[in-house]
């Protein structure tokens, strides 16, 4: 098994004990009259400054209504100087589900998200409270750092409807090249995840097939702007297509998914149609 394969795999891994290199999912067992709260050991390697994030305490029983505090330190501080943020986020996973994006820039509430929730931190250290905790709060949370090169990724469009057969593409927008002066690669990756399974790598190095990629999958781009297109789509293609960053090294998954343009990479929704109209 392969570096990267290693580091998908481990990355969306829910049943891990300890996830490394961006992963941050654990099973969550429900407890009678009160429930555990998940909460990872965050280490993210990332690709500038190898910024480590910790994340304490590792689980949380709690009962309704309580008041649950988590906290997480970064190795070097997150402040970003170019929009004055700390680029910082949480987010909450719940079994069979992607990860949802909670609190970004520290402190900001993501649309949807509960006033329950709460951000605070500024530098290296911040934590997430959540007050008058809810049963349906029962989940994973984990801290997410964005500042490794104030990469920003932007991707579009949020959703696909298609038809068997139809051609579709999507588009992803880095806030700097990615461009590697040592490679003379464009590192950009593009990843695919169905329901239940861990995210697979289709494309690297912008235009490169993985092995295993099947050739209606095809990438392109260089510098800030990228493609992927699915020639001849299939009902089986139905799935979330991610692009990623890995500017220091497009073998090492640099943050974890989210549904925002915020922090590393975001996603796009493919659903397929049973047929054309």
């Amino acid at each position: 098994m392969s570096l990267l394969q290693l580091s998908v795999y481990i990355s969306f891994l829910v049943q891990e004990i300890l996830i490394v290199c961006m992963g941050r999912f654990r099973a969550i067992k429900m407890i009678p009259l009160s429930y555990l709260l998940c909460v990872s050991a965050l280490y993210i390697q990332g690709s500038c400054g190898q910024i480590v994030m910790t994340q304490n305490p590792e689980s949380v029983t709690a009962s309704p209504g309580d008041t649950v505090t988590m906290y997480c330190k970064a190795s070097s501080s997150l402040y970003y100087s170019g929009n004055g943020k700390n680029l910082l986020a949480w987010y909450q996973q719940k079994p069979g589900e992607p990860p949802q994006l909670l609190i970004y820039y520290a402190s900001s509430r993501h649309t949807g998200t509960p006033a329950r929730f709460s951000g605070s931190g500024s530098g290296t250290d911040y934590t997430l409270t959540i007050t008058g905790i809810l049963t349906e709060d029962a989940a994973v949370y984990s801290c997410q750092q964005g500042s490794c090169g104030q990469i920003v990724m932007t991707q579009n469009p949020e959703s696909v409807t298609a038809s068997p057969g139809d051609t579709v593409t999507m588009y992803c927008k880095a806030s700097r090249s990615l461009l590697h002066s040592v490679t003379k690669k464009y590192h950009m990756n593009w990843y695919q995840q169905k329901p239940g399974e861990p995210p697979q790598l289709l494309i690297y190095y912008a235009d490169s097939r993985y092995t295993g990629t099947p050739a209606r999958f095809s990438g392109s781009g260089s510098g800030t702007d990228y493609t992927l297109t699915i020639t001849g789509i299939l009902t089986e293609d139905a799935a979330v297509y991610s692009c990623q960053q890995g500017w220091s090294n497009a073998n090492t998954m640099i943050q974890s998914r989210t549904k925002t343009f915020l922090f590393t990479h975001t996603n796009v929704i493919v659903q397929i149609a049973s047929s054309h109209e």
